[in-house]
């Protein structure tokens, strides 16, 4: 059976652009062009943000992208935001038979860390859907500092033990490919973008990125590569048949898409 399945950072429905707008009509009508059967969500939030206030809207960001998608959804919130939920969701044309949030562990928290103000709770968000049978769908998005990363490597880890179902995970990882950490990951599951030409998933304008960061263009000019932070991971019961990045300024990350045929080994 072929599966279309994205994944995609909707950056709280902002668009990256000059200057910025901000509705979740935005990420609906990328997610309906891409038309994907199962798409996990990353930054979903109606909170204050970049300027912006509180979106004033009568469902929440999952429940209102589920309706003008016409999509099953599910929301795992990871913190709370001025009495709003914030973190991932995801969108299916299959039902969701059974949903959970599974929290990541935060660092310790130490005297003098300087990085601990960046630290952010994160959440996976793990997901049943009904289609061959079952699969499970897990959706996460990695913490900026090392310890985070470590962790939400760990709690994925542990979770996957658990699994009998076909897996995929996906999600923004915030490392790239070669990052040490991330080895367990491609250890334990398939990624879809093995052995193609990595394309890069952040920033979706290199123009604007650059003029915001002068400081990093010269090394953005000599590692375009390096943007790639959005992944699909499989279990071995898929097959990868092609992958893709969908164009669009909608969020500062773009879709990545991954074609799959269920029924390997």
């Amino acid at each position: 059976m072929h599966l279309k399945i994205a994944s995609y950072n909707i950056m709280s429905g902002r668009t990256y652009t000059t200057p910025p707008k901000r509705s979740f009509d935005f990420s609906a009508e990328v997610i309906n062009d891409i038309s994907p059967d199962i798409v996990g969500l990353n930054e979903v939030g109606r909170h204050a943000t970049a300027g912006f206030p509180v979106l004033d809207m009568d469902d929440e960001p999952s429940e209102y992208l589920s309706k003008k998608t016409h999509m099953y959804h599910y929301f795992a919130k990871a913190i709370e935001f001025e009495g709003h939920g914030y973190g991932n969701a995801i969108l299916s044309k299959y039902p969701i038979k059974n949903a959970k949030t599974v929290i990541i562990p935060d660092p310790e928290r130490k005297a003098n860390d300087e990085y601990s103000v960046y630290y952010e709770t994160r959440s996976i968000l793990v997901a049943e859907i009904d289609v061959c049978g079952g699969i499970t769908v897990l959706v996460t998005h990695f913490g900026l500092m090392p310890e985070e990363k470590n962790n939400a490597v760990n709690t994925i880890l542990s979770l996957l033990k658990t699994i009998k179902t076909p897996i995929l995970l996906m999600g923004d990882f915030n490392m790239l490919a070669d990052d040490e950490r991330l080895k367990p990951i491609f250890e334990a599951l398939h990624d879809t973008a093995c052995g193609e030409k990595t394309p890069y998933t952040w920033p979706s304008d290199m123009q604007k990125y650059v003029g915001e960061y002068e400081a990093k263009i010269k090394n953005i000019k000599e590692n375009d590569a390096s943007r790639k932070i959005d992944y699909i991971f499989t279990s071995s019961h898929f097959e990868t048949k092609s992958i893709e990045v969908y164009q669009s300024t909608a969020s500062d990350h773009m879709p990545y898409i991954a074609h799959l045929e269920l029924g390997g080994k």
